[in-house]
């Protein structure tokens, strides 16, 4: 039986929650109907319940128990199930705090399905909000990929059929064995918002024994782990085996220190986040009026909307899609440049770049728009995703100082945390009376970036920036960057001024040139879309041989598009 039951009050003197923490258990392999509670309780000291709230007194503590029962239940549920299940319970018991900022607490498959849940919460509007008020995961033994010792599935199983022979069989337990417990799919679909959390990852420092038998440990530090920057995830080790690395028996216990200290200090940054998006909200209109005239930033959605104008999307297709389904794009997504191959640590870049240069009039500022499309798209509703665009305009002498205020002020609409900027334009400015330096705007960027898991910025015709001093300037900032996972892509003409600035940056493999035969795949759609129109093809009708209908049109498609040269 599933339930999602409340261990601490709703109310702390007459102060409502500031946070929902929820825990998920593991597997049990024996009937245990009380498996949620004792999987966090030693020596009669739950915890969550018992230890807790005297550092969190405002932290609603949940419980979420699913039937985990692997050796006697023949009709036990698998991951999506149960993952489902959390997430309509969750939907219900926070209907009227849908911003409350989330943590859950995960020991071993728990894990697993909480990251089920988040992915199938990205997909459907219902649960959104869920995913969207998620700030951090804290893992105890979750196996996030196989180790080098056999899979956690194969060992309950085992343990499973020597504690209880014969008995052992149900849906759970055959999806383990058959598929394995580290499930590609789900690594892989959660991998693409792995970095939209804050994530604390124990591991276990003891072997696990049974029945006269040495496991070794079950769970792997490789495999309980993801390798991301300390900024992204705290991993330790805790003394205990694979069960006991969440059970503590007192506050005076070390591990619980290690956790109970990492986890408040969790809490308190997600509370800051949420109070920093209400600042934000509750800012008077009239302050904001003159923060935005201070900041005259140009406007960059009249620009990007003509860009998405000339996309044609005939029969599903649209420009620019040969770069969209491009293995350089998927890694340049995947931030491959800066993990090594095959493994999960940073190679020590903290950001993705890629480098799209062609000659003039191939369609560079089409695809840039391309790409930030279909970013929106991917992230809609995100509240820890920031998409970032800026057009350089020659015939209006922008500059990059104009840019670097254009992006801020594109993170400022996202309404999260306007603090620093307010900071720059009352306390080192004046309330406008000054206006801000490169270097104060600089600070600012990245200070409001920071407060973003991840963070795209899109650049297009870096060679009509006249500004190559400045321009150096902002990417060297922005590849010292540790706080946020950021990927920029940037469009141009290749020209030596504009190389030389970006070579030493963006590695060789992130360099790509506009194909002259993927510029004309988009050519002949764009032809076939306008030739197609009625106020336009209707003119080369009576034209036609009635022997060959549409011969006339196909000839134009033809000669156009072979005589195009990319262009």
């Amino acid at each position: 039986m599933s339930y999602l039951k409340v261990l601490t009050s709703d109310e702390v003197d007459s102060q409502p929650p500031e946070v929902d923490i929820v825990a998920i258990h593991g597997l049990s392999p024996f009937s245990d109907e009380h498996h949620a509670e004792n999987t966090w309780t030693a020596n009669g000291k739950l915890w969550l319940r018992d230890f807790l709230p005297r550092k969190l007194p405002r932290a609603r503590v949940m419980l979420f128990s699913y039937n985990a029962n692997v050796a006697f239940d023949p009709v036990n549920l698998g991951v999506r199930q149960h993952a489902e299940k959390l997430l309509e319970l969750l939907h219900l018991e926070r209907e009227d705090v849908a911003h409350r900022p989330i943590i859950f607490f995960c020991h071993s498959l728990g894990g697993l399905v909480i990251k089920r849940a988040l992915v199938i919460a990205q997909t459907t509007k219902e649960y959104a909000d869920l995913k969207n008020a998620t700030y951090g995961i804290v893992f105890f033994g979750t196996p996030h990929r196989g180790g080098n010792l056999v899979p956690l599935g194969k060992f309950v199983s085992w343990v499973i059929r020597y504690v209880t022979p014969g008995k052992a069989k149900n849906n759970l337990l055959d999806n383990l064995e058959k598929n394995g417990f580290f499930a590609e799919e789900l690594r892989e679909d959660f991998r693409q918002q792995l970095e939209s959390y804050r994530l604390i990852s124990y591991f276990e420092e003891d072997n696990t024994r049974i029945g006269g038998k040495d496991f070794g440990k079950i769970v792997e530090r490789e495999s309980a782990t993801f390798g991301l920057s300390i900024d992204r995830e705290i991993t330790l080790g805790l003394s205990g085996d694979h069960s006991s690395i969440c059970k503590f028996s007192s506050v005076e216990e070390t591990n619980y220190r290690l956790v109970e200290g990492r986890v408040v200090q969790m809490v308190k940054e997600a509370v800051k986040v949420r109070e920093n998006a209400e600042r934000m909200l509750a800012l008077q209109p009239t302050e904001l009026s003159r923060l935005l005239k201070w900041l005259d930033a140009p406007d960059e959605r009249d620009r990007f909307n003509e860009s998405i104008r000339l996309r044609i999307r005939p029969s599903g297709q649209t420009t620019g899609s040969w770069l969209l389904q491009s293995q350089l794009y998927h890694n340049w997504k995947a931030r491959s440049d800066v993990f090594a191959a095959g493994s999960l640590k940073p190679t020590g870049n903290t950001t993705s770049w890629l480098w799209l240069h062609g000659i003039p009039g191939c369609g560079k500022t089409v695809l840039n728009a391309s790409v930030v499309e279909s970013l929106l798209a991917e992230n809609e509703g995100s509240s820890e995703c920031a998409i970032l665009y800026y057009l350089f305009d020659f015939n209006k002498r922008e500059s990059v100082y104009d840019m670097v205020k254009s992006l801020v002020r594109q993170l400022l609409d996202k309404n999260k945390d306007p603090s620093a900027l307010c900071t720059l334009w009352k306390d080192k400015c004046g309330e406008g009376a000054r206006n801000a330096t490169m270097e104060q705007l600089l600070s600012v960027f990245e200070d409001m970036a920071g407060t973003f898991c991840n963070i795209y910025i899109l650049v297009d015709a870096l060679d009509e920036c006249s500004d190559k001093k400045n321009l150096k300037l902002f990417l060297r900032s922005i590849s010292k960057w540790t706080r946020t996972q950021t990927r920029v892509l940037l469009t141009s003409r290749r020209e030596d001024d504009v190389a030389r600035i970006l070579k030493p940056i963006i590695p060789v493999g992130c360099i790509l040139q506009i194909r002259e035969a993927d510029v004309n795949v988009d050519i002949r759609m764009f032809l076939q879309n306008e030739l197609q129109n009625e106020d336009i093809g209707e003119h080369f009708y009576d034209w036609e041989d009635s022997k060959h209908p549409g011969s006339i049109i196909s000839r134009i498609e033809e000669v156009v598009a072979k005589n195009a040269s990319g262009m």
